[in-house]
């Protein structure tokens, strides 16, 4: 009878024994890239999900472009292009079955918008697009170029909260209007300035598109490359001879023109 006691009282300490062991926390989110197998239970916030990097690069027809160089467009010659920026958003992973999107976001009192303003200059070519959760195929790439129009009346409040946007805002805002321009540079004849150029669609974003295939494994981050050829931008301008309105209108027909994905 002793020994059934003496048993049973151990089993009793080897089993309370074990539930007070110190439980590990971590995070138990397969898609995130500090995934951890051996924890007990789920960490408050801990989980550190993978990005999507963006990588814009800019040519002249064949030539890489650099703003310290002469170009000719139609009869004229000796131009310089410089200061030249764009605002990206709405970027769309698109699988055979689902449409991936960056995770992160901004809030009002009243609604939240995808956090994926990007604004890249010829400065600061590379660029962080926001965190992911997904893995499988990725075979199509949209993005806008621009912020849609609905997102106007909401500038001031996610300017304040999104560095990409406020820095945007700054130096693509068009005077006395509560709106952004697309894509804006300034024009040189040799080192003369002539013109800044800024280019807004008035009805709502442009939708940039096109083939990319890429298998995203479970936890790990990807790059998009975007090709913009400035020549295509300028086929059929005329700085000389056109008005600024007539220039713009020329480079909104020819800008879908211009990209390629890689």
């Amino acid at each position: 009878m002793k020994k059934i006691f003496t048993g049973i009282s151990c089993l009793i300490f080897i089993i309370l024994w074990t539930s007070c062991e110190d439980k590990t926390s971590g995070c138990l989110d397969p898609y995130a890239e500090n995934y951890d197998v051996t924890a007990d239970n789920a960490c408050d916030g801990c989980c550190e999900f993978p990005t999507v990097e963006l990588k814009l690069s800019l040519r002249f027809d064949t030539l890489a472009f650099s703003a310290d160089s002469l170009y000719s467009v139609g009869q004229d010659t000796n131009f310089r292009f410089r200061s030249m920026k764009f605002l990206f958003s709405g970027f769309h992973f698109i699988a055979q079955d689902s449409v991936v999107q960056i995770v992160d976001s901004l809030c009002d009192e009243s609604r939240c918008w995808r956090s994926d303003f990007t604004y890249v200059d010829i400065h600061d070519l590379d660029k962080t697009l926001g965190h992911v959760r997904y893995s499988g195929l990725i075979d199509r790439v949209t993005l806008s170029a621009g912020i849609p129009e609905t997102l106007y009346p909401l500038l001031e409040t996610f300017s304040a909260m999104d560095a990409e946007l406020a820095t945007a805002r700054d130096s693509m805002g068009i005077e006395g209007e509560e709106s952004l321009a697309l894509m804006a540079f300034d024009l040189y004849r040799d080192s003369v300035f002539v013109n800044t150029y800024r280019l807004i669609d008035a009805t709502d974003t442009l939708v940039i598109g096109g083939t990319y295939v890429n298998d995203i494994t479970k936890g790990q981050g990807w790059k998009v490359e975007l090709e913009f050829d400035l020549a295509g931008l300028l086929n059929g301008i005329e700085f000389s001879t056109m008005t600024e309105e007539e220039v713009e209108v020329a480079m909104l027909a020819n800008f879908l023109k211009v990209w390629s994905l890689r």
